[in-house]
């Protein structure tokens, strides 16, 4: 995790096993939750893979660092939103947790890579992603982004590393 010196937040935490030791001295944190990975992180948040206790499985978490009050709310409605369009061709998310210090909410873990290091795997292999795959993950994310918009919904950030790749290959992708 990084600092970032704008409007959107004001982070406290300088790194993965800081902000690991903050989320873990929460008390509905630590009875929830096994195990932490960090998966990726951007400007106002760090995605991880843990084990819900509740759930009896693999999650990811998006955890948020001293959110603004109207960050917060976006990221309410966002959750909101997500539950709302039932597709599997996106991530499925589950509940919000508002702890003032942090925030955190749920998701479905994806077992598989996201499309940024699956093109990245193959091109340091020389190779590129067959056309037949491209076109099965095109129709997933584009079946995805239909569906969001047919509801109202826009997503705001497709990029390869929000496009998740199933390692059983059903559905070819899923956005997340």
């Amino acid at each position: 995790m990084h600092a970032r010196a704008d409007s959107e937040t004001e982070w406290s935490v300088s790194n993965d096993d800081a902000l690991r030791e903050l989320c873990f001295s929460d008390v509905v944190f630590s009875q929830r939750y096994d195990g932490w990975g960090v998966l990726g992180r951007g400007p106002w948040a760090t995605v991880v893979r843990t084990r819900s206790r509740d759930l009896g499985q693999e999650i990811a978490l998006k955890v948020f660092v001293n959110l603004n009050p109207e960050l917060l709310e976006r990221v309410r409605l966002e959750v909101r939103a997500v539950q709302a369009l039932a597709t599997p061709y996106l991530v499925h998310t589950y509940s919000l947790f508002d702890r003032g210090t942090i925030a955190w909410f749920e998701m479905e873990w994806v077992d598989g890579p996201n499309l940024q290091q699956e093109v990245d795997r193959l091109a340091g292999a020389g190779q590129r992603l067959p056309l037949a795959r491209a076109y099965e993950i095109a129709l997933a994310v584009s079946r995805c982004v239909w569906h969001a918009h047919r509801h109202g919904v826009l997503h705001r950030d497709i990029k390869p590393a929000n496009v998740l790749l199933p390692a059983s290959g059903q559905p070819a992708a899923k956005v997340s």
